[in-house]
């Protein structure tokens, strides 16, 4: 999805400040919960969804979804629609079975998902402090025009 957000939310993520919050890994491998989980913070109406080979018992990723009409799913790459995500997560995982499910209703242990819930705060304020106000209306599909969505990375 060519949206506005996206290219401000991975300009932040990519920085050297960004990458202080992860004790190792990337936004893709680990850093996924902590990214999904401030989001969920930072805006009302969201959940935190996992993506995967679900069939299997694998939740290869974290990420956070919010309801704009349809389902708009939010990580690293930013914005994307449900058969955007499902398409990148088969590349990834090399297969074609995958599935999203809430992440409530998946079995998981607190330090499977959470490990780094004590950050989510911490972060999120990061997140606005170098976005701007990151809620509702910055994701809304109302931007896909290309209009300018709010204040980039500062």
């Amino acid at each position: 999805m060519d949206h506005p957000f996206n290219d401000d939310l991975r300009a932040v993520l990519d920085s050297p400040e960004a990458y202080t919050f992860l004790p190792s890994g990337s936004w893709m491998e680990g850093g996924c919960a902590l990214l999904a989980e401030s989001l969920q913070w930072l805006i009302p109406d969201s959940q935190l969804m996992v993506v995967g080979r679900i069939d299997e018992g694998v939740s290869d990723h974290v990420l956070m979804i919010r309801e704009d009409g349809e389902a708009i799913y939010i990580d690293y790459d930013g914005l994307q629609f449900e058969h955007e995500l499902i398409e990148k997560m088969r590349q990834e995982c090399l297969s074609d079975c995958i599935g999203i499910a809430p992440a409530k209703t998946f079995l998981f242990t607190d330090s499977d998902l959470f490990w780094l819930q004590d950050d989510v705060l911490g972060f999120s304020g990061f997140l606005e402090s170098k976005m701007g106000s990151v809620d509702a209306d910055r994701v809304s599909l109302t931007w896909l025009d290309g209009a300018d969505c709010g204040p980039g990375p500062a």
